[in-house]
């Protein structure tokens, strides 16, 4: 962290956010320029929702940097659950600090269940990026066998990676590992970096992931879509398309569409269907965006697409239950895919194409 540009009176929550905001990123979203002058100010209140507005638009450092608070839990409630949702946001836009965190939560079982060969997934990715702590977590990895097979060779090669770049701890685990190479074993770990060198410029990770692993597709670019309407209209259209709703184009337009997909979402959480497009829905839209469950009518489909294919979630009540998530499980085991269990928007689309 940059601790010397940041004033002391910054809790260390907003201070992990300032850090970003000084990293010498690409250039800022409206909204993320807001959310840094109102941080550096102290205006928290300000930041917090300039920065959220930034994540729902879809800034990856924004993601990144909204999960931050969440984890830390100084300037918002913390919520473990909330702060992977946004981690993974980053994560699968290809930004290198998503990738890192959202693979330290994997590592140690914070808001999702412990998974290390998708925690070393995610590591590697931002090691691919030269990130220096996951190159040195992805050694640490490699050497002891947790989440991968166990590979001295590479273990050393990701110390020596990460090590290049100033970190003590790598650079003595690497000596430390080198000490218990015999010739051969030296000759394997220094032709393996200079391959990783040549093959990737110093810069590039593993062999890309396989289809059924986590993020296997090339990243998309963080949306950058044209408001030609009201803002707050695109927002709300936006979130709705993001949880599952039809709200029709996101124009930024008020339609029809618009509210009666606005009622869905209300009737579908218990709220009074208004069907308005203003603030009070957004925040509701946003809420549950972040909350990472799926609507109840995702969920119903999902349910349909399952039972009509053969696999039994239980009733189609739009309640994601165990026997749902095992009928997921199931159905994904079965596709050769990534096995966890998890109601999403990505799964229902592959429901609607599959065939029984």
């Amino acid at each position: 962290m940059r601790g010397a540009a940041l004033r002391g009176a910054v809790p260390r929550a907003a201070a992990a956010v300032l850090a970003g905001f000084l990293a010498g990123a690409p250039p800022a979203s409206a909204d993320y320029e807001s959310a840094r002058k109102a941080f550096e100010r102290e205006d928290f209140r300000a930041g917090i929702s300039a920065l959220r507005a930034a994540a729902h638009d879809g800034d990856a450092r924004a993601q990144n940097d909204l999960g931050t608070l969440f984890e830390d839990g100084r300037l918002v409630a913390r919520d473990f659950g909330r702060a992977v949702f946004w981690y993974r946001k980053s994560a699968e836009q290809g930004y290198a600090e998503g990738q890192l965190n959202l693979g330290r939560m994997y590592r140690g079982g914070l808001g999702v269940g412990r998974d290390e060969p998708r925690a070393a997934h995610w590591y590697r990715a931002a090691a691919g990026q030269g990130a220096a702590a996951a190159q040195f977590f992805l050694g640490v990895m490699y050497e002891s066998g947790r989440g991968v097979e166990r590979d001295p060779v590479k273990s050393w090669m990701w110390f020596h990676l990460a090590a290049d770049q100033g970190d003590e701890d790598a650079r003595f685990r690497r000596d430390r590992l080198a000490a218990t190479f015999g010739e051969e074993e030296r000759a394997r770990a220094e032709g393996a970096l200079r391959g990783y060198r040549e093959a990737t410029d110093g810069l590039g990770s593993e062999p890309s992931a396989s289809a059924g692993s986590p993020a296997a597709a090339s990243p998309a670019a963080p949306r950058r879509a044209v408001v030609r309407g009201d803002p707050l209209v695109f927002r709300i259209q936006g979130a709705l398309i993001d949880l599952g709703y039809d709200p029709g184009e996101r124009d930024g337009d008020p339609g029809p569409r618009a509210r009666d997909a606005v009622r869905q979402f209300e009737t579908d959480h218990r709220f009074r269907p208004r069907g308005r497009l203003d603030e009070r829905t957004l925040r509701r839209l946003r809420d549950a965006l972040e909350s990472g469950k799926p609507a109840a009518s995702v969920v119903r489909e999902i349910q349909t697409h399952l039972r009509r294919l053969g696999y039994s979630p239980g009733a189609i009540d739009g309640r994601p239950g165990p026997r749902t998530a095992r009928a997921v499980e199931a159905f994904q085991r079965a596709r050769g895919l990534s096995v966890d269990g998890r109601l999403s928007l990505d799964l229902l689309r592959l429901l609607r194409g599959a065939k029984g």
